[in-house]
């Protein structure tokens, strides 16, 4: 596993979810297909915030999208948050090195290490 580029999408997937409306966005959408306006009626938020938060969503490949006349309606990638779950778990199964130690200079200001 190519950890550099797993910990940057990582990263990125998780900025996107560190806000609690985009987390209540995703939820919802999990369960059923809204466009803009009913997620803004569901949630009781304004369409353009919906809309800038559905747009961070995107960014990221948590949502697609798909045209019914005159509405988007978005849809949960399920496999990206299985992706994120994945690397979580194998990241925390990860064996810690308990030889490595702070350097000589570093151990002095180290409260573990002195």
């Amino acid at each position: 596993m190519n950890w550099g580029s797993t910990i940057l999408k990582l990263a990125n997937y998780l900025r996107a979810l560190n806000d609690k409306t985009r987390l209540t966005i995703l939820n919802l959408l999990i369960s059923s297909n809204y466009c803009v306006g009913g997620v803004a009626r569901r949630l009781e938020i304004s369409e353009a915030a919906v809309s800038q938060h559905i747009k961070v969503l995107k960014e990221v490949g948590f949502l697609r999208e798909t045209k019914d006349s005159y509405f988007t309606h978005y849809h949960v990638e399920k496999e990206i948050l299985k992706e994120i779950a994945s690397a979580l778990i194998t990241l925390s199964e990860t064996p810690s090195d308990e030889s490595h130690t702070c350097s000589s200079y570093q151990k002095e200001r180290c409260p573990l290490c002195r």
